[in-house]
């Protein structure tokens, strides 16, 4: 069930009203069951909803607002702008939040025979995201990203990260281009369980992209990252026996070719 409104000629740009509600089912087995009723399996079928308020004002600015409900248990909301008033230069920025709630359930039918239930984990989350691409001649432009995100599940301290990319490309002809990026993935800021896994990183990507026409092209390069708080990560993993990767490389090869 879906329906949407446009409203046009009152304003300077064009808004448009779109909502509905959708139907989500899947299958269990044995492994989950939802209900009490089940015994051995079965479906489920639950229902949500979708909001969204687009405007748009050509060549100046385009604003998205969303509201999503997939479940009963969980919910949505996101703001994401786009503004384009300045020539050979684009501004995005949005924005996220979401919520998963609590419920109970059997995980098992032996569960449910004992009448034991398990509660899900509740949490929620946010982020931020800002890009940036500016045209500094016909063949060069520049890209910037950054994200700013934080989960906090039910009960427990917030996991916050930054992850930051900046690149550039150069058009050397119709049939090939070449790119270059510099990223910064921090994933765990406050640092509250005290522990340096090695999960901080600096990666730079150097790639080319050959176009052999208009709906093939071929890209290859090399991705290389290494980890800036791994010095302390062999002693932090001790206790965990685990093995700690410090030292990423690889070469990406991409062939798309569009039938």
């Amino acid at each position: 069930l879906w329906g949407e409104y446009t409203l046009a000629d009152a304003l300077p740009g064009t808004l448009i009203f779109q909502g509905g509600m959708f139907a989500n089912n899947w299958k269990y087995d044995d492994g989950y069951v939802y209900k009490a009723s089940a015994t051995d399996g079965g479906d489920y079928i639950g229902a949500g909803f979708n909001f969204m308020a687009s405007y748009e004002q050509k060549d100046l600015l385009a604003v998205d607002f969303v509201v999503k409900s997939p479940t009963q248990h969980d919910i949505g909301v996101g703001i994401y702008g786009e503004f384009l008033g300045v020539e050979n230069l684009s501004i995005a920025a949005g924005f996220t939040w979401g919520q998963s709630g609590k419920y109970s359930y059997y995980a098992s039918v032996a569960d449910l025979a004992a009448g034991k239930k398990t509660d899900s984990d509740k949490w929620s989350a946010f982020a931020v995201d800002f890009r940036l691409a500016y045209q500094v001649m016909e063949p060069f432009s520049l890209g910037l990203t950054a994200k700013y995100s934080a989960i906090t599940p039910d009960g427990e301290d917030a996991e916050s990260a930054v992850n930051v990319a900046l690149g550039g490309k150069y058009k050397f002809s119709d049939m090939l281009e070449g790119n270059l990026t510099f990223a910064l993935d921090m994933d765990d800021l406050d640092d509250n369980d005290e522990v340096a896994l090695a999960e901080n990183w600096i990666w730079v990507q150097p790639d080319v992209t050959i176009y052999a026409g208009k709906n093939a092209y071929f890209e290859a390069g090399i991705k290389f990252g290494t980890a800036i708080n791994g010095g302390d990560a062999e002693d932090a993993c001790k206790a965990y026996t685990a093995n700690i990767t410090k030292m990423s490389f690889a070469i990406p090869l991409v062939l798309r070719v569009k039938i």
